[in-house]
């Protein structure tokens, strides 16, 4: 949902300061991979390691400023992930 938001967001920005718009998925794909990446080990010290490299270390600027913003992590991103194990059944319906 944060990452529609951020599409949402930047999608409206460009038009407001008329710059072309330009949407990197990358991100999102990264994502999946590191959500069911996390579930091979019980490790959190690993699940933490999986999300930076295959997630946060390969963000698009978009993403890395939104992080910094928000103040995020990958400790938050696993915690958010395991905290609120829905939370991937109901963007699977955008995956």
């Amino acid at each position: 949902m944060k990452i529609q938001y951020l599409i949402i967001l930047i999608t409206i920005s460009n038009f407001a300061f008329g710059q072309k718009t330009k949407i990197y998925t990358e991100d999102i794909h990264n994502f999946w991979i590191a959500f069911d990446s996390i579930k091979t080990t019980k490790d959190t010290s690993k699940q933490i390691k999986i999300i930076q490299e295959i997630y946060l270390n390969k963000a698009s600027d978009g993403l890395k400023d939104f992080m910094v913003l928000r103040e995020h992590s990958a400790e938050l991103h696993l915690y958010n992930i395991l905290t609120y194990p829905n939370f991937g059944i109901h963007l699977d319906l955008i995956h």
